[in-house]
């Protein structure tokens, strides 16, 4: 896969992920239509998170699964308390993963590392990882807004 596939099809995830989050009301974005369900607002933290995580994790090259980069990606995101904050975090970090992917030599690209959720994956597929993560929750973000009653599609 072409590096600038990976790039427009993340960055057009990141675009579709906040304009559907822009049209959740405030006082849905912390709504949990099931005790055990995840909010927007959770859906959008992780996603803010996410691409330090694995931009950290492409320069680390963990061989084991290291709590500590889901903390130091936490940090990196700073807070991340309104949809705002999030969507600002989640395009810069998206650039820094993007970036750091085209820093990577070519022949560098197979090599294996540990995610902190135990997923042993190339560093092409960590790169990608993120892209995934958009699309799926973009889904659950879509889901909840039908739960409310939205039908709209953004």
């Amino acid at each position: 896969m072409h590096l600038q596939t990976i790039e427009q099809m993340t960055r057009g995830a990141v675009d579709m992920l906040f304009r559907y989050a822009a049209a959740v009301p405030e006082d849905k974005l912390t709504w949990r239509p099931a005790p055990t369900a995840t909010t927007v607002m959770e859906i959008l933290q992780e996603n803010a998170v996410i691409p330090f995580l694995l931009a950290e994790a492409l320069r680390r090259r963990p061989k084991t699964a290291e709590g500590a980069l889901w903390e130091q990606a936490k940090s990196r995101a700073g807070a991340l308390e309104t949809r705002e904050a999030c969507e600002q975090a989640c395009r810069a970090g998206t650039e820094e993963l993007l970036h750091t992917l085209r820093d990577t030599p070519a022949e560098e690209l197979d090599q294996k590392i540990v995610l902190p959720w135990q997923a042993s994956v190339t560093l092409l597929e960590a790169a990608l990882v993120h892209y995934w993560n958009l699309t799926y929750h973009l889904g659950q973000v879509a889901y909840i807004q039908r739960l409310y009653g939205d039908t709209n599609y953004y």
